[in-house]
């Protein structure tokens, strides 16, 4: 849950910044350039919070081989033990998010383009109402 709060405050910088130098005339970039490039930076957090994922796994099991041969026996095994063994093991989800995370950059960016497009509407009309 830590991860995904994190992605979403950092994409909501990432985006309000684009968007600031978009509005001040620094950068040549569009709506649908600052919605891909989101969704590129979304991708890749995805990924690199699997291979977080996976390293954090693999220490939190290591730290019950106290005698570092690779094999868990006699007092070594114990329930926190196997509960780090099931964390590490399954990994269907990490494996497949290099798949999964561009079906959900693909959402990301359909759900991303129009809300970026009514924000730029309404920030156009209320500039036009202030002037």
């Amino acid at each position: 849950m830590n991860v995904l709060i994190s992605i979403v405050l950092l994409q909501i910088v990432f985006i309000l910044y684009l968007n600031r130098k978009r509005v001040k005339g620094k950068y040549q970039l569009t709506l649908p350039k600052i919605a891909f490039l989101s969704t590129l930076l979304f991708y890749i957090l995805l990924i690199i919070s699997a291979i977080y994922l996976r390293h954090k796994y693999q220490q939190d099991l290591d730290a019950f081989d106290t005698n570092n041969d690779g094999l868990f026996t006699g007092n070594e095994i114990s329930e926190a033990q196997q509960t780090a063994m099931k964390n590490f093991t399954s990994d269907t989800g990490r494996n497949f998010v290099p798949f999964t995370g561009i079906i959900f950059s693909i959402i990301y960016y359909i759900l991303l383009l129009p809300i970026l497009i009514i924000f730029d509407k309404i920030n156009t009309r209320f500039k036009k109402t202030n002037d």
